[in-house]
């Protein structure tokens, strides 16, 4: 409903987790021997459960990265970065505004401000990050809901 709601708004959105396909090779299989399913195919996957036609899971961006698997220089020069990752979702957060502003150039989106940007996470450490840089962020964990 959320989902539908925001896109007929034409609000975009993203899903923004720590569940990372490179941390996942590294992760033992199943007990059945199936890998561990992550990063943005995980994500897709769980969305188009949710939808009955699957739409909902073709305009949502995904940004899909563990920031323990970025602290080489190695590794976070692969992905542009110049430093290591912050072990939080600001690089997470940064890239969907930059993918946010390209969309805005093709007029599909509405162009967003961190100000307007609400982060939902389970993990305090990351709300707090996310409202140092100017995002709205909440905290939302078990039955006491947000916080």
């Amino acid at each position: 409903l959320m989902f539908n709601t925001l896109r007929e708004k034409r609000y975009p959105q993203a899903i923004l987790t720590h569940s990372d396909p490179h941390h996942a090779l590294n992760v033992n299989p199943h007990s059945d021997g199936t890998p561990v399913l992550a990063g943005e195919e995980m994500v897709r996957r769980g969305l188009s459960f949710a939808a009955e036609d699957h739409s909902e899971c073709l305009d949502v961006f995904v940004v899909a990265r563990y920031p323990y698997c970025y602290q080489t220089r190695e590794k976070w020069e692969s992905i542009g970065l110049e430093n290591a990752m912050e072990m939080c979702k600001t690089y997470h957060l940064e890239r969907f505004l930059e993918w946010n502003r390209n969309q805005c150039e093709d007029a599909v989106s509405v162009d967003v401000e961190r100000k307007n940007i609400l982060l939902i996470d389970d993990d305090p450490n990351n709300v707090e990050a996310a409202r140092s840089l100017g995002y709205k962020a909440a905290v939302v964990r078990g039955p006491s809901g947000f916080k």
